[in-house]
């Protein structure tokens, strides 16, 4: 498709446009700066302009004509809590926060949209120009939609559009359905024990939880979904502790979920709740376990304690037996290790839910010993 002319003549008011957007990004919901730049330019093209529609949202009009049909066109305006490293004049001038998304370039693209139409009146009807806030994962959509975004402003089509960086200059993608996933962020603040990194016994690790986490829950997806279904669990960030000889007392793990179709999301969620409410569990009868071989060391002296990394899936099974057959009387007889270990494989195969594990854990930690010549597996 042939480039207009006078679009392409606007290039170089498009480039001090995005530049000085650049150097001046903010975060969602704090796009007061920019929000005060386009509705300046808006208004001096003649658009009528609508702003505080999803805080710093803002929506400017353009009709020609006595035509009731309308489209909207969208772009977004917020910035990302990233550190800039270039070293170009236009820069970011607020440390900590970039436009490394582009939006700053979609702002623009909208912009200019607008000074074109309202330029060359060529198209009769209502045009909706739709600067969001806060697209960056906390919901400026849905706030503007909430103060009646499409109430105010009907549209009988809406465009927005992405930039795409590995695409070649001047290409376009577009797929039938739906194009982009849906989001969500999440954190686990694991809750240990701090001790010496000398004495981890004498502690609760939350780094080695973390650890374990970040390996399971990527079960999630890879065992949990069909394969014809999408979704991604990413961990992005793993925070704790502050020093190379202390164990700390908390850890916090932080990522994003991304799905095509929002079941998808409130199962990976829930398989999340699950995973994270078990390894608590088994921090809460770590302590338990360790009177438990104290009060059995007399009948046991040179038991070796069998460790969930070295089980088998034979065990497993044996286990997962006695524990459906005669939970109450059985379960306080297994090696607490391994029967975590059974639990947290029951929740990972959906045998058994978060209150389940709970009642499980009850049993184990409340049943009466057996005899010395009873626990053996």
């Amino acid at each position: 498709m042939p480039l207009i002319d006078k679009i392409v003549d606007l290039a170089p008011e498009m480039t001090t446009w995005r530049r000085d957007i650049h150097a001046h990004p903010e975060l969602g919901f704090q796009e007061n700066r920019t929000a005060d730049f386009v509705a300046e330019k808006l208004t001096q093209w003649g658009l009528q302009v609508f702003r505080g529609i999803g805080k710093t949202g803002l929506v400017g009009v353009l009709k020609v004509g006595n035509e009731t049909q309308s489209i909207g066109l969208r772009a977004d305006m917020d910035a990302l809590p990233i550190t800039e490293r270039n070293t170009f004049e236009h820069r970011s001038t607020h440390d900590g926060t970039m436009h490394a998304c582009g939006h700053d370039g979609h702002t623009t693209m909208l912009l200019a949209a607008a000074k074109y139409l309202s330029t060359s009146q060529n198209f009769r009807g209502q045009v909706n120009f739709i600067f969001q806030p806060a697209e960056e994962g906390i919901g400026g959509a849905k706030a503007m939609i909430e103060d009646g975004l499409f109430e105010q402003f009907p549209c009988d089509t809406l465009y927005a559009m992405h930039n795409a960086p590995k695409m070649p200059v001047g290409a376009f993608a577009a797929v039938p359905g739906i194009r982009t996933a849906a989001g969500a962020f999440f954190d686990i603040d694991i809750i240990g024990k701090g001790a010496h990194g000398a004495f981890p016994d004498q502690g609760v690790d939350p780094v080695l939880i973390a650890g374990e986490l970040i390996v399971a829950l990527q079960s999630i997806v890879s065992r949990n979904m069909r394969p014809t279904q999408t979704a991604v669990l990413s961990i992005t960030q793993v925070h704790g502790g502050d020093a190379y000889n202390v164990i700390p007392s908390t850890t916090r793990l932080s990522g994003t979920v991304r799905t095509l179709d929002m079941r998808l999301m409130k199962k990976i969620e829930s398989r999340m709740d699950v995973m994270v409410f078990v390894r608590h569990m088994v921090q809460t009868v770590r302590w338990i376990s360790e009177s438990f071989f104290t009060q059995c060391t007399t009948t046991m002296p040179h038991r070796k304690l069998p460790q969930i990394s070295a089980m088998n899936w034979s065990g497993a099974k044996m286990c997962i037996a006695i524990v459906q057959r005669e939970p109450a009387q059985k379960i306080s007889l297994l090696c607490p290790k391994l029967c975590l270990a059974v639990i947290s494989i029951l929740a990972m195969v959906r045998i058994v839910t978060r209150s389940t594990i709970t009642t499980m854990i009850s049993m184990m930690t409340h049943s009466s010993m057996a005899p010395a010549s009873s626990q053996r597996l």
